[in-house]
């Protein structure tokens, strides 16, 4: 909390003001939902507000581009959300996956079973 109150403060504009107050309104609207439903919002707001969808193409775009033909990417995800843009990447691209390995083939624990490694060939 007293990282959060010096950023509040040091802003003149008043715009960290004004989020501090969104996303407490924001928490105490989530009282009495589960950890895991609140971990889901915050997660998309997360998303939303860094523009992640856009940043994990143009990193698929620029990591193809420079590879070398035969070459091989590798790429993990580790929730659906970045799995989904990665497959659908793939498809519009028409690109081959030589193999997807999902987290919970090889892990039993809740953190790595979400995890989707998926390889391609150029």
């Amino acid at each position: 909390m007293p990282y959060f109150t010096s950023v509040c403060e040091s802003d003149s504009s008043g715009f960290s003001n004004r989020v501090w107050r969104e996303v407490s309104d924001l928490t105490d609207a989530l009282k009495g939902f589960s950890e895991g439903e609140i971990a889901q919002v915050f997660q998309a707001l997360r998303i939303f507000v860094n523009d992640e969808t856009t940043r994990i193409k143009d990193g698929l775009n620029g990591a193809w581009e420079t590879l070398r033909n035969d070459g091989i990417m590798q790429i993990i995800t580790f929730h659906s959300g970045e799995d989904r843009v990665v497959k659908l990447w793939a498809r519009e691209k028409k690109i081959n996956e030589i193999t997807k390995i999902l987290g919970k083939q090889v892990s039993d624990k809740s953190f790595e079973r979400s995890a989707v490694l998926r390889i391609f060939r150029k």
